[in-house]
Parts: structure tokens; C-alpha cells; sequence
């Protein structure tokens, strides 16, 4: 298992690509868990369709958890 943490999501293409080669497989066999812990204010809120649109262009499997 593999963890990526990040404040913004898969908001630049380094950071996806970071994500893609830590999945070991292809996206489409990967899971993922979207956690949004971290919007603890309104700008933060206001981001996370955002952040997990970037994710799931990704095309993983996605576990998502709501506030």
C-alpha cells in the first residue's frame, strides 16, 4: 500500500504523475481513497470538486468519504 498526501489534491501534472508511478499498476486495477480532512475552511471547501475531479481523470477506482 502506498500513501500519497498532498494540501492540494492532484492540482499540477508532477504531482499526478507522482500518484500514476506510485500505483505500481495500471489506474484502472488501482483504488483510491479520497479523504478531505484537510478543508477545515471555506476556501479549502471550495477547492475539493476540483481535487477530486483531478483524481478521478486518473481513472482509479474511488472510495470517497464526505465531510
Amino acid at each position: 500500500m502506498n500513501v500519497l498526501l498532498t494540501s492540494c489534491g492532484l492540482e499540477t501534472e508532477t504531482i499526478e504523475q507522482a500518484f500514476l508511478k506510485m500505483l505500481n499498476k495500471n489506474p484502472e486495477n488501482a483504488k483510491a481513497i479520497f479523504i478531505p480532512t484537510a478543508a477545515n475552511n471555506p476556501d479549502a471547501i471550495e477547492v475539493l470538486p476540483a481535487c477530486l475531479n483531478d483524481l478521478l481523470k486518473c481513472d482509479v477506482f474511488l472510495y470517497s468519504f464526505p465531510l
